[in-house]
């Protein structure tokens, strides 16, 4: 039999074999250095699949990989109770209606898992929902990250309320890119508004159209404000929105 990592068989003499339990055998040293490229990233959305049993996709436990595993299952507990947090909002009636559906339930949790995109706070270093994963997938308009900041973190939101984190299903974001109530929130930390999302998406596809050689698309233009005659509240002591 050999290990499903480095493709070398599992007895070779003088390396060392570890069974996880879910009953699946690897090369110690194979296994560990998958789990270190897994650990998280202020850089890229939180993945966890590379923390999984490549045979069975259980997440890999054994007591000698804890230094390993332990941050990792603390932050996967924590994103399933952001996921609750979301669909409550997101989802509201259909989360109340699976109370005494199990399997409805159940669904509503997998297919949150497969569409949330969740970041790691670079201040708190806390998890916190970022937007949807169609968005974060794009090879452009990741954040930096130091300016990847959860809503308790970050000092637009302080601004404006006490207990941003508690009271962040009532925060209205304005978007990014025009003077508009925002919809979206995509890339961890970027409010976009229907209409500017749908110019982002657009500009995206030109640029996955395109080949390697072709020029990248310019940055989404923004909307300048009109000033006096904007609908939209302003900050105090502003005339405009800084778009």
């Amino acid at each position: 039999t050999d290990c499903a990592i480095c493709l070398c068989p599992l007895e070779e003499e003088g390396v060392k074999v570890i069974e996880l339990t879910c009953g699946h055998r690897w090369h110690s040293e194979c296994l560990k250095e998958q789990l270190q490229h897994s650990q998280p990233s202020h850089s890229k959305r939180l993945l966890f699949n590379g923390c999984q049993c490549a045979k069975c996709g259980l997440f890999c436990d054994h007591q000698e990989l804890d230094h390993l595993t332990r941050k990792i299952d603390g932050l996967r507990e924590k994103v399933s109770k952001l996921i609750v947090d979301q669909l409550q909002v997101d989802a509201c009636d259909a989360w109340k209606r699976s109370e005494s559906d199990p399997k409805e339930r159940s669904d509503l949790m997998r297919q949150a898992q497969r569409n949330y995109a969740f970041y790691l706070c670079s201040n708190c270093k806390d998890p916190y929902f970022g937007g949807n994963i169609e968005c974060a997938d794009q090879e452009e308009g990741e954040l930096a990250p130091q300016d990847r900041l959860c809503v308790a973190c970050s000092p637009q939101s302080q601004t404006i309320c006490e207990q941003p984190l508690q009271h962040r299903s009532h925060l209205i974001w304005k978007c990014r890119y025009c003077c508009q109530p925002s919809s979206f929130l995509c890339y961890g930390s970027v409010h976009f508004c229907d209409s500017c999302h749908e110019r982002n998406s657009h500009r995206l596809k030109e640029r996955q159209r395109g080949s390697r050689n072709s020029p990248a698309p310019p940055s989404l233009e923004p909307l300048a404000c009109p000033g006096d005659s904007c609908s939209f509240p302003k900050p105090v002591g502003q005339t405009s929105h800084k778009n």
